[in-house]
């Protein structure tokens, strides 16, 4: 597959709460209750530990609202927290 000559990928801090800490796979299974309404927000993303990674930039920071095992939790994605990761194909 060619995506083309360069693309950006922009990665922002992800946050849940409250979390003790930090377990990857409660992470996982938590943001699978509410990934349709990210990916609307968000656009296609990936979760890598504490990132998140999106193809598009952020306006404004987004925090998703979901129970998890009859537990409230909150899912944070800060928008000031971007770095822009810059990938170009060799040829």
């Amino acid at each position: 597959m060619r995506l083309g000559s360069s693309l950006q990928v922009y990665q922002y801090v992800l946050a849940v709460e409250p979390m003790a800490f930090w377990d990857a796979h409660r992470v996982q299974a938590i943001i699978k209750t509410k990934r349709r309404e990210m990916e609307t927000t968000l656009g296609p993303f990936v979760c890598s530990g504490q990132s998140i990674y999106t193809l598009s930039p952020l306006e404004t920071s987004c925090k998703f609202e979901t129970m998890f095992k009859n537990e409230k939790q909150e899912i944070h994605v800060d928008n000031k927290s971007v770095v822009t990761v810059s990938m170009s194909n060799p040829d």
